[in-house]
């Protein structure tokens, strides 16, 4: 899953939220929690004013039987308890599912694999970090191939 921020939350400064939201999310976790670097992201499609985004990926495992749409509302749950608010572009914590092993699940609230996850840098380059060898539900490429073929030179550096 991806994690960004870009304000403050009621946590801390965005690189803080993160690393906060992925010790809530090792707690939800059966097994160890895959964390990447944290990365500065320039934003995209925002306002010329919008301050860079901070993005990292996590893995985690989950109970055999748990289930996407149950997990995006424990997701949805933690970034209102960091202070989300939905209606704006700049974000306290954004928690995007961005695969559920090799299911595949699209409903007016959630799709697996995330639509946009092979088109955005800020997923796949941490994400090659920790699984460069994962293949998302319906992809025939890894992430590291599909960060390799990329077309998107938007910034994204690596700060801790």
């Amino acid at each position: 899953m991806s994690l960004g921020a870009n304000l403050p939350s009621a946590m801390g400064m965005p690189a803080e939220t993160l690393l906060l939201a992925a010790d809530r999310l090792s707690e939800m976790s059966t097994g160890p929690l895959l964390r990447s670097s944290l990365y500065r992201t320039a934003p995209l499609g925002c306002p010329p004013d919008t301050p860079d985004f901070i993005n990292a990926v996590v893995s985690l495992e989950l109970p055999q039987n748990a289930q996407a749409a149950d997990f995006l509302h424990d997701l949805l749950r933690l970034e209102r308890e960091f202070g989300r608010s939905r209606n704006q572009i700049s974000r306290v914590l954004d928690l995007d599912l961005i695969s559920f092993g090799d299911q595949q699940y699209c409903t007016p609230q959630l799709t697996v694999p995330h639509p946009r996850a092979h088109l955005r840098r800020f997923v796949l380059q941490p994400l090659v970090e920790i699984c460069p060898d994962l293949v998302l539900a319906g992809f025939s490429k890894s992430a590291r191939e599909l960060l390799r073929e990329l077309d998107d030179n938007s910034s994204v550096k690596q700060i801790k």
